[in-house]
């Protein structure tokens, strides 16, 4: 099966995660497809918004630690460029993206809705980005975005003590900005198909202007990110709790 699915309801794009049984732990292969889907999306001029879910009870672990500890430094920068052609890309895209959080919405899964325009989440997520318990830092722009969504201090409450949190503190400090009672795709959908509803060209400008707001200065902050997260991930250090980490 496709680890990455891609569907329409109307001129609604949904992509869905589908490693189910890993969690939507994710992996070089899975990330590389979701960025080729979102490329060939970008040609769609039919589109009006586009959302990310996932098959089964999570969202996404986080990265697939079993591939992370087989890293070396050349599949270290190979994967954490294609995590950044996503979040570029995500960020590039006329029409709006919202992902829709459940269950597991950690790591790497969480720092790439970080670079959407909406999230929302389910009343059971459980967020967070707790890499630094496996000595490395964040490998899709959560150490860029994130502060910018809750503000310095809470982005280093959670990235440097790894501090998971449930969706109505995540709603309190900024991070989710929906709560759905129910399957967080649906409502996702209603958000999706509101917003289609108005002029594409008006939504395009309103998503241009906000996002200039937050990505100003981005470039080196992500670089910064980038060289961190493949010195860190094939340090010996790291391997070390990559490998404990496997093991409990």
């Amino acid at each position: 099966m496709e680890s990455v699915l891609l569907n329409f309801s109307g001129n609604i794009a949904v992509i869905e995660f589908n490693r189910e049984a890993r969690m939507n732990a994710l992996n070089l292969e899975m990330l590389q497809r979701f960025s080729g889907l979102l490329d060939s999306l970008s040609a769609h001029s039919e589109i009006r918004a586009l959302i990310v879910a996932a098959k089964g009870k999570n969202f996404s672990a986080g990265a697939d630690i079993n591939e992370l500890y087989a890293l070396d430094r050349v599949k270290a920068a190979e994967f954490r460029a294609t995590m950044r052609k996503i979040v570029t890309r995500i960020l590039e895209l006329d029409f709006p993206v919202i992902f829709a959080l459940k269950g597991y919405s950690l790591g790497g899964g969480l720092e790439l809705s970080e670079s959407a325009d909406i999230r929302v989440a389910s009343e059971d997520a459980v967020i967070g980005q707790p890499e630094v318990a496996i000595g490395i830092n964040a490998g899709a722009g959560g150490n860029v975005f994130l502060p910018k969504i809750v503000g310095r201090g809470m982005a280093s409450l959670l990235s440097m003590t790894g501090r998971k949190i449930d969706s109505q503190e995540a709603l309190r400090i900024g991070l989710i900005d929906v709560i759905s009672k129910g399957d967080p795709l649906e409502e996702a959908l209603r958000i999706a198909e509101k917003i289609s509803s108005f002029p594409y060209e008006t939504v395009k400008t309103i998503k241009r202007g906000i996002v200039s707001s937050v990505t100003d200065g981005w470039i080196k902050s992500f670089v910064i990110e980038e060289n961190g997260f493949v010195d860190l991930s094939t340090s010996t250090e790291v391997k070390k709790r990559m490998k404990n980490f496997l093991n409990k």
